[in-house]
């Protein structure tokens, strides 16, 4: 009876351990694609002067955007 409990204890950890392992995986792809785009966006709104405030960077965004419309990485990203 103990054992049994022991086992499916083990087996439960076992199980969120996995999930886990899977979550920091999916974490890590994502700021491996997001986090180039995110740079070239603060970039973009720091280079251009009229470019202020939420407005600017959602401008700027578009802007990425446009520009990496047929890149490989929004297809990676879309496409997932």
């Amino acid at each position: 009876m103990i054992k049994a409990k022991v086992d499916h204890l083990q087996y439960v950890s076992n199980a969120i351990d996995e999930q886990n392992k899977v979550k920091k995986k999916i974490q890590k792809q994502l700021i491996k694609i997001l986090l180039p785009i995110v740079v070239s966006i603060i970039l973009t709104y720091r280079q251009d002067e009229d470019l202020q405030g939420l407005k600017g960077y959602l401008t700027a965004g578009k802007r990425e955007f446009v520009r990496r419309g047929n890149s490989e990485v929004f297809k990676r990203i879309f496409t997932k």
